[in-house]
């Protein structure tokens, strides 16, 4: 049982394959490497603050760094891509929105993620770009009250053109 704050920092940054330099520039604001090896040698104390900014780099509660034993260690268990995705700050606040989706609200916004794809690729290859444009921005229509989209999908799409 390691309670030690610069171990598990260590062992932590080794199993997300980091080195001391790659967690220092995901780290927000930044902070030299060099500190996060005084840290791990326990040559210096980090603040809360910087503790903080750490665990968020890393993808773990602050509680991370002091529990005896965590429930479940779930960043060895977690696939390399998925590993990579839980680092990014962006996509953990975009997974914490989707945490939060309604069950019926899923298939839609998994239709609104295929859909921005398809554009985006559409664009990439040069190729006539399957939403239109309004003012800069994709222009996806709402749907009306009572709209089904788990039906539509068994159906099949009739959406006007």
């Amino acid at each position: 049982m390691n309670t030690d704050v610069g171990q598990r920092l260590k062992d932590l940054r080794k199993k997300l394959r980091l080195t001391q330099k790659g967690l220092a520039q995901q780290v927000p604001g930044g902070i030299n490497y060099t500190y996060i090896g005084k840290i791990e040698r326990r040559e210096q104390k980090p603040s809360l603050k910087i503790l903080e900014k750490i665990s968020q780099a890393l993808g773990v509660p602050i509680g991370y760094f002091f529990e005896e034993d965590t429930p479940v260690d779930l960043t060895g268990l977690l696939p390399k891509d998925l590993q990579k995705l839980a680092r990014d700050p962006k996509r953990r606040e975009f997974f914490q929105v989707v945490a939060q989706l309604k069950d019926e609200d899923v298939p839609l916004v998994t239709e609104i993620i295929d859909t921005l794809n398809r554009y985006h690729k559409a664009r990439e290859t040069g190729q006539s770009t399957p939403l239109k444009r309004g003012r800069g921005r994709p222009r996806i229509e709402p749907f009306s009250q009572g709209h089904s989209f788990a039906a539509e999908k068994k159906q099949g799409y009739r959406g006007k053109k």
